[in-house]
């Protein structure tokens, strides 16, 4: 659901899988990309997690230079220690 402004402003939209969805806007001075992406959780199989990164990076990748890209998401991350002692961090953006 968008406000009138926000449907004047929208150019483009495009659902990429069922967890990854692309916007373009374009305001009156930028254009501006929206990337929403609902991760897997640490559950999910490690192919399933990272083609999820795969699929994000490559859209981010596609993303005009000149644009400003906003990347927003529930990415399921866990930040902390896991079961082994271990130091763990989310990877796959650089």
């Amino acid at each position: 659901m968008l406000s009138n402004q926000a449907k004047k402003a929208l150019i483009e939209w495009k659902p990429i899988t069922e967890r990854l969805m692309y916007a373009t806007l374009y305001t009156t001075t930028i254009k501006i990309s929206i990337t929403t992406v609902y991760a897997p959780t640490n559950d999910a199989t490690d192919e399933t997690k990272e083609s999820s990164i795969e699929q994000l990076a490559r859209v981010i990748a596609g993303t005009p230079k000149h644009d400003i890209l906003l990347a927003m998401g529930d990415f399921n991350a866990k930040v902390g220690i896991n079961d082994e002692g271990q130091e763990t961090t989310w990877e796959g953006m650089e």
